[in-house]
């Protein structure tokens, strides 16, 4: 699940800087591919924000912990600690 929401924020954020750059430099006289263009941008801003959020929710997995001490692990009440230090 993961590897899906890196790729769609990478697709969603491609998405928004192309079509927002399409948008913004449009030279065609026809007013609506502009408007067509900043839609399809901001539906990409929008996958790339809300898989963002989601990566950043669960994104504790990547980093490793946060090394403490063996009294600290037993004050803070804590279950779990990968990296004990003597």
């Amino acid at each position: 699940m993961r590897k899906l929401c890196s790729v769609s924020c990478v697709i969603g954020w491609t998405g928004f800087a192309t079509f927002g750059a399409l948008a913004v430099t449009s030279a065609n006289q026809a007013g609506w591919l502009p408007a067509i263009h900043a839609l399809l941008a901001f539906g990409g801003f929008l996958a790339g924000v809300f898989s963002w959020m989601q990566l950043a929710r669960d994104g504790g997995q990547a980093v490793p912990a946060r090394a403490v001490s063996k009294k600290q692990a037993v004050s803070s009440g804590k279950q779990e600690v990968m990296n004990v230090l003597p």
